[in-house]
């Protein structure tokens, strides 16, 4: 999900899964993973398994697993976005501000909402004019010829 370099990966990085998941639900060590009630599913005993040195979690209950964000977009329901934020804060890593955009950008985002406007409208008109819909299986052509 994060690229190499992002906010994201530096983020990832640094956070620690398990003192980060340890917020929302309590983990027990078990052998080198940590152990616990998964929070997506309701079970008795433990399937819920967290890897501090692959950084990731997997419940062999219910299947879901994934990295820290992923973790906190389940629990929080947001958008990966606001999820780095949050994992972020909890580490005590400053969130840097989104930087000035210059007019000139300002324009250039303008012009690309513009022409991909454009594209949409086209690209309906077209599905329109020939019956289909977007994405869809082609028209069968002309009847009594071949397509070789």
């Amino acid at each position: 999900m994060a690229e190499a370099g992002s906010f994201a990966e530096k983020v990832k990085q640094q956070a620690d899964i398990v003192r980060v998941i340890g917020e929302y639900l309590q983990l027990k060590k078990a052998g080198q993973n940590f152990r616990g009630l998964c929070p997506f599913h309701s079970e008795k005993t433990p399937s819920f398994n967290v890897h501090p040195t692959k950084q990731i979690y997997h419940c062999f209950g219910c299947g879901q697993g994934g990295d820290v964000f992923k973790f906190v977009m389940e629990m929080e329901k947001c958008a990966f976005p606001e999820a780095i934020r949050i994992v972020a804060e909890k580490c005590g890593i400053a969130v840097p501000r989104p930087k000035e955009r210059s007019p000139e950008e300002r324009k250039e985002n303008q012009l690309r909402a513009v022409l991909v406007e454009i594209h949409r409208e086209a690209q309906t008109f077209f599905c329109d004019a020939t019956g289909r819909n977007a994405g869809g299986e082609g028209s069968p052509g002309v009847p009594g010829r071949s397509r070789d």
